[in-house]
């Protein structure tokens, strides 16, 4: 397993963010006026997020020594991939651009960072899916959990 240093640290940052909201979600108390307590949210990210690097792990531990090593001259969209997650949080927390644009904006870009296609059928289909899933995002937030987004 050498040679993939990038992939072992994302997955690592990865799994400590779910142990987390793990942790916070399963401390939060419930209050006894709604279906669903304050934790449910961070309890199943945390568990998802658990749940798919222990897959990553069995999946790099069964990869062996061809971990990371991916198609060559591809290896820049490591570190793109942690800048672009990190601007898309700035953007959140400044407030500036609207949730579902900007999630709207982050997916479609993430898309094309992780799967890069030349037809433009399937970069439109792209741009839909991102818009479609920003705004599913936005009303489960906002009309299920009751968060002001």
């Amino acid at each position: 397993m050498r040679n993939n240093g990038f992939e072992l640290t994302f997955l690592l940052l990865v799994l400590l963010a779910g142990a987390a909201s793990l942790k916070a979600g399963l401390a939060m108390p419930s209050s006894p006026w709604e279906a669903i307590g304050n934790g449910a949210f961070p309890t199943v990210l945390g568990g998802g997020a658990l749940g798919l690097g222990a897959l990553k792990t069995i999946e790099m531990l069964l990869r062996g020594d061809r971990a990371g090593a991916g198609a060559p001259g591809l290896s820049w969209r490591i570190p793109a991939t942690f800048v672009l997650m990190a601007g898309y949080v700035g953007v959140l927390a400044s407030g500036v651009v609207h949730y579902v644009a900007s999630t709207a904006l982050f997916c479609f870009l993430f898309f094309l960072l992780l799967a890069p296609v030349r037809d433009m059928k399937a970069v439109t289909g792209l741009a839909l899916l991102s818009a479609g899933y920003a705004a599913a995002v936005f009303a489960i937030f906002t009309r299920f959990f009751f968060i002001n987004l």
